[in-house]
């Protein structure tokens, strides 16, 4: 636990963040992918700020970083395990394994979402007849 004051951040403040940062993660791709989007239909003037990022964005790319996210995600609940597994799959009293599978969860989920996202940018991007 994180001490402050009178204030003391634990598990629960731990995993609220964890949700915080998936309800970013998916809002700022939303936004993202809102914005290529319009660009690319005329609906709105290219952004001159964000048209490089924007055109990073590639499929490729979007599903290196979530495949690169859901990997790292992925070891980390090996090592949990593995701490379980040596606990003989009972009770673990450290409250680090936990932050660690709550994180570790949390990378896998931002992973997915980034794979998706990518798929649906590769869709956006094929030309229209």
């Amino acid at each position: 636990p994180l001490r402050l004051g009178s204030i003391t951040f634990d598990i629960h403040t731990f995993v609220a963040a964890c949700l915080t940062i998936l309800i970013g993660i998916q809002s700022v791709t939303f936004a993202a992918m809102s914005r290529r989007y319009a660009s690319l239909r005329g609906l709105l003037p290219p952004a001159k700020r964000y048209s490089g990022v924007l055109a990073s964005l590639t499929l490729e790319r979007m599903l290196g970083a979530g495949l690169a996210a859901a990997l790292v995600g992925t070891l980390g609940v090996v090592w949990c395990v593995t701490q379980w597994v040596t606990a003989d799959f009972g009770p673990i009293e450290d409250t680090r394994i936990l932050r660690a599978l709550v994180l570790s969860f949390t990378t896998i989920a931002v992973g997915f979402q980034l794979a998706l996202a990518a798929f649906l940018v590769g869709v956006m991007e094929t030309p229209q007849k």
